[in-house]
């Protein structure tokens, strides 16, 4: 599974990544560049070394170990390398990467052979970016879950259009603060959340039909479209904040 996020700083990207941290598979690497998740109660490595050894601490205890390792090194490139290694040489695990575009695909070889095949060695990615221009097409190409938060940048809206497609896209510059759209690229869904202060996403109208099933995105999601069904209009027809008054 392949989760990215795209938001600018206040968006409420890294807030929503937070929150999907603990439903993901063990052991979870947090690769810290901004240092945003090192107050949040996990086990916080200031080294490559010093994360490898908390990594091997988990494998001999896992009933004792949060499972969760926050990596906080200059190194970039070299501690994600190090890292997609590891999860691979144990058949699986969680990395997340919050401002993915801080790491060079092209110095990090391990990093690429996780985004495009590391689903094969039951690897999951979570990823966060501001600017989607400057995230790798590897990264976009290989996304089964996408949520991009609010803007009026217009190099951004059209980025965007070749991912989600231009009708999603454009009702990204209506939409209010914590709102976003999201695809499902896997079940072929797609419409608009918004977040609350602690992350949590509820789903506001969805394109085609609601999520329903648990089992079918691995979030905690609250569906507030329970009249989806019966809306004939597209979202970019529909005011927002009918939709905000639902909540």
């Amino acid at each position: 599974m392949l989760i990215t996020v795209f938001g600018r700083r206040g968006s409420g990207k890294t807030t929503l990544i937070r929150r999907l941290i603990p439903t993901q598979k063990r052991p979870i690497i947090v690769i810290d560049v901004l240092g945003n998740f090192v107050n949040d109660g996990w086990d916080v490595a200031y080294s490559l070394k010093s994360g490898l050894e908390s990594l091997a601490a988990y494998l001999r205890d896992k009933e004792n170990h949060s499972g969760t390792i926050v990596v906080v090194d200059s190194d970039i490139n070299r501690t994600i390398d190090y890292f997609c290694s590891a999860l691979w040489k144990i058949g699986g695990g969680t990395l997340v990467l919050d401002e993915v575009d801080a790491f060079s695909i092209a110095e990090s070889p391990c990093f690429d052979e996780a985004i495009r095949y590391g689903r094969n060695r039951g690897i999951d990615v979570i990823t966060g970016c501001r600017r989607p221009a400057e995230l790798s097409r590897n990264i976009t190409a290989g996304a089964d879950i996408a949520f991009i938060f609010n803007t009026h940048e217009p190099r951004d809206i059209l980025y965007y259009s070749e991912f989600v497609g231009d009708e999603l896209a454009l009702t990204l510059r209506r939409l209010p603060q914590y709102h976003g759209i999201f695809k499902d690229f896997k079940n072929q869904k797609s419409g608009i959340f918004k977040t609350t202060g602690d992350g949590k996403i509820t789903i506001l109208r969805n394109a085609k039909q609601s999520l329903k099933k648990p089992d079918q995105i691995p979030l905690d999601f609250d569906d507030d479209d329970t009249d989806s069904d019966k809306q004939t209009a597209t979202p970019s027809e529909q005011p927002l904040d009918q939709s905000e008054s639902e909540s």
